[in-house]
């Protein structure tokens, strides 16, 4: 069973343009091109019947040729006498307006359908710019990490991106983000917080731009000094580890690409050039959202507290900040160009820990209205890094010294190996706070906190920690209405540019999202509360 049946007459150039997207898409097809030559002396007219008969759906390449070819009209006949899906995309690039009237001698059920959009009306469907914007974003991140291939010019172009998303929609396709998000250990419930410890071990982990470069981010690393200050306190009388994971990086580098440690610290030299040009980029522009002490991942450890199986989870963190964040992602994206392996598991994360220099939280709203359960989805604005993508409800970078778990005197607590620990509840109500405002909003009776821990591997390496929480609303008054007070009075609103509330069932979610950006780690997230949903786990 195929997708798609596709009938057209001449048209080439289109044909295969439509068949290069789909086979990068994940739809699959039937031409005649590709099939008729393997059976000589058949009779095609009986082999295309078969064909349209084991097709999903009907594509009809609507051009000034086909509209003249009787194979297409019978084609286009028989589909619609098994009531076979009809897409039909209209390309006539020479017309400024297409007037839709004059395809009525060649079928007048063509009346009947909702037709495919193409780039003539981009100009009057203001929404479709959404989806072209975000197929250049994909490719854009795809360049970072791969030699991806150049894209055709001109109005076809944007026309086979507009059918395909079409189709998409119609054929129900799974949604398909740039990169994945796979867990690493999923607990069958909430985690509570005395059941999560963030270990902040004696060791860190800071990349410096070059002296000759250092000038140029000058506001950046003064800004730098307060936290930095703060920090070398509480570390006094603690030996920190500082070269180890620094080293480890150059072997796995020398390892991957058959390089000496001198051809290694080359290339680690171009990644520190390449992050000091993107902060003074967003320093020119005033965008630079982040500016403090961060944490890596070295390791991850769960566990199950012996007689009642309760799940524990042990979290062994590095001292890093921001530029060796940014740093590890550009060099993360030049030795993926050189076909470097990163096959990160649980049990062999702190292998790959100087990748894993930043640890996020984030999570979805759940917004209980009525009988009606929807989901809080963010579109992040074109000024930040995640710019133009569909994402969680907040997402917030563990900051190593507001979520630090303190004394009465303000003091670092320490385990028994004088580890610094972190506070998950901190964290988390920080993450509500500072980007929605929503923390007195949070229903106390039902669930909510971090339950799942994993990897996104898209332009990144990163861990992320995945949680939720839960808002009643009434039900007599819009949802919009009701919470818009909190999420337009957050101070970083700049970094949302749309606030969606999509109904919490994966048809809906499908539904609205497609032929948008959506990150990997969000529709995993996603995907995950819809199943403890179906369990009755959330409530």
């Amino acid at each position: 069973m195929k997708d798609i049946f596709i009938s057209y007459s001449k048209n080439f150039d289109i044909v295969h343009a439509f068949l290069k997207d789909f086979e990068t898409n994940g739809i699959t097809t039937w031409i005649d091109i590709e099939n008729l030559y393997k059976k000589p002396s058949e009779d095609f007219g009986e082999e295309i019947k078969q064909n349209i008969r084991d097709s999903s759906a009907f594509l009809l390449i609507y051009t000034k040729e086909s509209i003249k070819s009787n194979y297409v009209k019978q084609e286009l006949e028989y589909a619609f006498s098994l009531k076979k899906q009809i897409l039909c995309f209209p390309y006539f690039p020479d017309c400024t307006e297409l007037n839709y009237n004059n395809h009525r001698d060649f079928s007048e059920r063509l009346n009947e359908i909702q037709w495919l959009c193409n780039s003539q009306q981009l100009s009057r469907i203001p929404a479709l710019s959404e989806y072209i914007e975000g197929n250049e974003r994909f490719r854009d991140l795809q360049s970072l990490i791969d030699d991806f291939p150049e894209q055709d010019d001109g109005k076809l172009a944007v026309d086979i991106i507009l059918a395909r998303i079409g189709i998409q929609i119609c054929l129900k396709k799974p949604l398909t983000p740039f990169g994945s998000f796979t867990p690493l250990e999923c607990n069958t419930d909430v985690y509570d917080n005395e059941d999560i410890h963030f270990n902040v071990l004696r060791k860190s982990f800071y990349v410096n731009p070059t002296p000759e470069s250092a000038h140029r981010i000058k506001s950046f690393l003064d800004k730098s000094d307060k936290w930095r200050q703060q920090l070398a306190q509480y570390n006094k009388g603690y030996e920190t580890e500082n070269e180890e994971i620094y080293m480890q990086m150059v072997g796995f580098i020398c390892e991957q690409c058959n390089l000496s440690q001198q051809e290694a610290e080359k290339i680690i030299d171009q990644a520190r050039e390449q992050a000091v040009a993107i902060i003074e980029k967003d320093l020119k522009i005033n965008t630079l959202m982040f500016n403090g002490p961060m944490v890596g991942v070295y390791n991850i450890r769960p566990s199950r507290t012996p007689g009642d199986e309760k799940s524990t989870l042990d979290i062994d963190l590095y001292q890093s900040d921001y530029y060796t964040f940014k740093f590890t992602g550009e060099l993360y994206h030049l030795l993926k160009k050189k076909k470097a392996q990163f096959n990160i598991k649980l049990s062999n994360i702190s292998n790959f820990a100087p990748f894993l220099c930043s640890l996020g939280l984030g999570g979805f709203i759940i917004v209980k209205h009525g009988h009606e359960e929807y989901l809080q989805w963010v579109k992040r604005s074109n000024l930040i890094q995640a710019k133009n993508m569909w994402h969680f409800s907040y997402d917030e970078t563990v900051h190593l010294l507001k979520d630090l778990r303190l004394d009465k005197d303000g003091n670092p607590v320490r385990d028994s190996k004088s580890n610094m620990q972190l506070d998950p509840e901190i964290l988390f109500s920080r993450a509500l706070n500072e980007e929605l405002r929503l923390q007195n909003k949070i229903a106390t009776n039902f669930k909510k906190g971090i339950f799942e821990i994993g990897l996104i591997e898209c332009d990144r390496l990163e861990i992320e920690l995945f949680s939720y929480a839960i808002i009643e609303t009434d039900p007599s008054q819009t949802i919009n209405d009701q919470l818009r007070v909190y999420t337009d009075s957050a101070k970083d609103k700049i970094e949302r540019e749309r606030i969606d509330y999509i109904p919490f069932t994966e048809e809906d979610i499908i539904k609205e999202l497609h032929g948008k950006f959506i990150t990997p780690e969000a529709l995993t997230l996603a995907k995950h509360l819809l199943l403890q949903k179906e369990e009755h786990k959330l409530y």
